[in-house]
């Protein structure tokens, strides 16, 4: 409301020193007609010529103060003030410590899947020089020796496996090349290792990732 009375106070300030600068530059423009041209005192000497000259000086002056309050003066905008509500930064460390711990618990899990194919391998390797004819010396000490060394190394990947790895058992088979039987010390082996691999192979498919 007090904008609005300020505006048309500037506006009637603005009007009225427009009126003044008109008159004055108008009696200027009179003077100078009245040397140019002598005889325009006689028209304006008649009363009704006085009377239609100050309608159209009061017309012009109304559409000049029209053009000053419309068009010259802006229109003034309201103060428009918007408020954002800014999200700070929230750091989770709880989250960043987690995905650590999970991130090594990945990478343990990886570690211990290798040890035991690498298990695997050792006695596949040793499933494998028991297939043959001629006795293999010391060939279940080895067996004795592997089989004793990966219930150790089980253990301390989780002590289930190493109760699962002891207890193996399984079908035993009479192992043959063509047409004769193994010595009885390496179908034996074969068998004790054969046992053994199977649990190990079940273990690795239980394991995490």
């Amino acid at each position: 409301m007090i904008g609005r009375v300020i505006l048309w106070l500037l506006a009637a300030i603005v009007i009225f020193g427009a009126i003044c600068f008109l008159v004055l530059d108008a009696m200027d423009k009179v003077e100078s007609i009245k040397k140019r041209v002598p005889w325009i005192d006689k028209i304006l000497d008649k009363r009704s010529t006085f009377v239609a000259l100050l309608m159209v000086s009061i017309v012009l002056l109304v559409g000049n103060a029209y053009e000053l309050v419309i068009k010259e003066l802006p229109e003034v905008s309201p103060l428009q003030v918007t408020f954002r509500n800014v999200a700070p930064n929230v750091t989770c460390e709880p989250a960043k410590a987690g995905t650590a711990a999970q991130s090594t618990q990945a990478d343990q899990n990886r570690k211990n899947r290798l040890k035991v194919a690498m298990m695997l391998q050792e006695g596949d390797a040793i499933k494998r020089r028991c297939d043959s004819l001629t006795s293999v010396p010391g060939i279940f000490m080895q067996a004795a020796v592997w089989a004793s060394k990966t219930s150790n190394d089980l253990a301390k990947i989780d002590p289930s496996y190493k109760v699962r790895f002891d207890g193996a058992e399984a079908l035993t088979y009479m192992r043959s090349i063509g047409n004769q039987s193994l010595p009885e010390a390496n179908n034996t082996t074969w068998n004790y290792i054969n046992a053994r691999t199977e649990v190990l192979t079940r273990i690795l498919e239980t394991m995490p990732n």
